[in-house]
């Protein structure tokens, strides 16, 4: 199981069956993972209140924009929780992909960034589930890209050329 991330500075194991979080023991020991019965390092167990939703204070349009404010100013557990708020209340995920993919691109540092961050939204496509749709997407929460003031550098740039 893959828990979301309490602080910005821990990373979850997103070890596979080739045990790649076994190259990492000293990271692994440092967020206090332990070893399994197969040998590789697993994240601790997920907290019952990651899953739960987490009341909005907005509606509508005004909704994602809270949400995306908690991701900003560092809460990306309550972002996660608050969206899923949003989905089960019948929010509209598209709008909120969307409002993501906006970040993303005005704000990416790096490919990485966007292979994430798509990966995540092609697995929810994916998903039949509705309701495991809802949680997985709302566990990307904890990683995308937050709202900035100023756009990357290279968006920056573009929208300089455009003007002239």
């Amino acid at each position: 199981m893959v828990s979301l991330p309490m602080t910005e500075n821990e990373i979850p194991n997103i070890s596979d069956s080739n045990n790649v979080g076994w190259a990492t023991p000293r990271l692994n020991r440092r967020l206090g993972r332990t070893r399994d019965s197969s040998t590789c390092f697993c994240a601790p167990p997920i907290r019952t209140n990651v899953a739960t939703p987490l009341p909005l204070d907005s509606t509508a349009i005004d909704a994602i924009d809270e949400i995306f404010a908690e991701v900003s100013a560092g809460r990306r557990l309550h972002a996660a929780r608050k969206s899923l708020s949003y989905l089960q209340t019948g929010g509209d995920a598209e709008a909120l992909i969307a409002k993501a993919r906006h970040h993303l691109v005005y704000n990416a540092d790096e490919p990485h960034d966007y292979k994430f961050s798509e990966a995540v939204f092609d697995s929810y496509a994916q998903l039949a589930n509705s309701d495991w749709r809802h949680h997985f997407l709302c566990a990307g929460m904890a990683y995308f890209k937050a709202p900035a003031k100023r756009p990357g550098p290279v968006v920056e740039q573009m929208l300089e050329r455009l003007k002239t």
